[in-house]
């Protein structure tokens, strides 16, 4: 409940903004503001009566206090008590008007969406079915403060919808502004299991609806449609509106002649309101293909949401003989089918949210250990030191010490830096010998075909050799010191094509 400094607060940021003269080109805030600022206004006049009456027990009960007339004494009480009763009628109505304030915190961003439902396969059946779910999204969005509008419809005769385009917006004090995010849960097939009306042999059948959910442009003019694009037919609507419906052309056919879109209004008695709930339509159509184009996508965001309308397609099942409401996204189940359709779909959307949020984060998690696993493999192993390269195969094994005498140099590691038959040199450089023997070494002479073709003459420990073919190969050096002791050091090398 919000307290009167709060509301005091409040009213003066309220006036503040209404005197800010950009606000003149947002009808919606305004209006928004408007309705606020009466809010907080009433609120303000009771505190302000109740402050008077205060002040006005409080003179009567100094007069009492005097006693210098009875009769005047007399009078102040009965006032007294008449006054003590609008005081407490008057702090009832005003802890009413606290506690039923609006809440005004920030909900996110303010989105409207354009809904469309269709009958898919069932005839009859699956267009009494989806009249049950345009009226499930509407108990839905009364519940939590928003406004319907019905944009466009075609009902058959038994009383259901061959389809029906319809718009949700939030209006000032709702419980959540962000439509589109919750609605978006809906597009998809919806399956239901059920005995029809019509059905003599108690036979229960299968059939479905498709609902598809756009986000509506917050302006039409945004998108610029050129009115050389478009062609408007106007034509008699049927149904329901007497003569003024069925003899006057109330009814709007607009084509979008660079898309091929044709867009059809008739629910309203008036044609230029069928023109605008047809130009909306379109607007969120031609968002939607924009949005497409950008994003480089080749199948339309409401092809994906409803696929064929097929039953296999589905997304959830309704079903009347067990009372059963199944969301096969996050394979789940909900009971209580009468009190669903009467728009009580929270419970489900926020699960939605819950799990499908869920499994996002865990494929975000799956490609970043992906990307970790690609750094170590490409950026981390090339930088290990060579021992760990021989550790991993990736220059043969640890090399093999072979001795001659006691005096003889000792064997160091033959380290080999890879290259390519025919093309890139082998680098081996011969390491880890010196101050432990017993004479300096003199020199090297190298074998890299490992079949006795040494060097014919004495070289450096470091030495360029290109192979003509791949295959394995044993490397030797002999090493030699001053007092031409010798010994053959060798490791194994893997040459590739």
């Amino acid at each position: 409940m919000a307290d009167l400094d709060q509301v005091k607060q409040e009213y003066s940021s309220v006036l503040e903004e209404l005197a800010n003269p950009d606000l003149i080109s947002d009808r919606d805030r305004f209006q928004e503001l408007k309705h606020r600022k009466d809010q907080l206004e009433t609120i303000i006049a009771k505190n302000s009566a109740l402050g008077e009456l205060d002040s006005q027990i409080l003179e009567n009960q100094s007069l009492m206090s005097s006693g210098e007339d009875p009769d005047l004494n007399t009078l102040a009480l009965e006032e007294l008590k008449t006054l003590k009763q609008k005081q407490a009628d008057l702090k009832a109505e005003l802890e009413v008007l606290l506690k039923s304030l609006p809440e005004t915190k920030k909900k996110g961003v303010k989105t409207e969406v354009i809904v469309e439902i269709r009958a898919g396969v069932g005839g009859e059946e699956a267009a009494l079915f989806a009249q049950n779910l345009f009226e499930m999204y509407r108990g839905f969005a009364k519940s939590l403060g928003w406004q319907t509008q019905v944009l466009d419809s075609s009902q058959t005769d038994l009383g259901g919808l061959k389809e029906i385009v319809f718009e949700i917006k939030p209006v000032f004090g709702c419980l959540e502004n962000d439509v589109f995010s919750k609605m978006i849960y809906e597009a998809g097939v919806h399956r239901v299991q059920r005995i029809p009306e019509t059905e003599k042999s108690g036979r229960v059948h299968t059939s479905t609806a498709t609902v598809a959910v756009l986000l509506k442009p917050k302006k039409v003019q945004d998108l610029k449609i050129n009115l050389n694009d478009i062609k408007i037919d106007f034509f008699n609507a049927t149904g329901p509106g007497g003569q003024n419906v069925n003899k006057r052309k109330t009814a709007v056919r607009i084509t979008h002649l660079p898309s091929g879109l044709i867009i059809t209004s008739r629910t309203e008695r008036s044609q230029l309101q069928n023109k605008e709930s047809a130009l909306a339509i379109l607007a969120a159509k031609l968002s939607e293909k924009q949005l497409e184009t950008t994003q480089g996508r080749v199948s339309g965001q409401r092809r994906a949401q409803i696929g064929g309308g097929e039953r296999a397609e589905k997304i959830r099942t309704y079903n009347f003989p067990q009372d059963r409401l199944t969301d096969h996204r996050v394979k789940k189940s909900w009971h209580n089918l009468e009190e669903i359709l009467h728009g009580k779909l929270g419970p489900i959307i926020n699960e939605l949210e819950k799990q499908l949020t869920r499994q996002a984060g865990q494929v975000v998690e799956g490609l970043l250990l992906l990307l970790g696993l690609v750094f170590i493999f490409l950026v981390a192993l090339p930088r290990v030191s060579e021992k760990a390269k021989v550790w991993f195969g990736l220059t043969g094994p640890v090399p093999e010490r072979m001795f001659q005498n006691a005096d003889a140099p000792l064997c160091g590691d033959i380290v080999v830096v890879p290259g390519r038959s025919g093309q890139v040199p082998f680098k081996a450089t011969f390491v880890g010998t010196g101050k432990e023997n017993k004479y300096p070494i003199s020199g090297f002479r190298w074998d890299f075909e490992g079949n006795n073709s040494w060097d014919t003459q004495v070289t450096t420990q470091s030495q360029d050799y290109t192979y003509q073919n791949p295959g394995n190969y044993k490397v030797r050096m002999l090493v030699v010191d001053e007092k031409n002791n010798s010994r053959v050091c060798s490791t194994t090398i893997t040459v590739l094509p």
